[in-house]
């Protein structure tokens, strides 16, 4: 996703990417918790960093 384009045809900020992954984790972790599946399948290996200034 990190060269992914957005349907404008630019590309994601990396803070845009983390907050969406960030997201897809709650989700599933509620998921596991309400017992809709067994694990979480929001796995991701590169953990993102980004400038936290605006």
């Amino acid at each position: 996703m990190k060269n992914q384009e957005s349907r404008h045809g630019t590309l994601y900020n990396p803070r845009t990417i983390k907050k969406i992954i960030t997201n897809l984790r709650a989700l599933f972790n509620w998921a596991i918790k309400e017992g809709y599946i067994d694990e979480n399948l929001m796995i991701v290996k590169d953990i993102i960093k980004v400038d936290n200034k605006r």
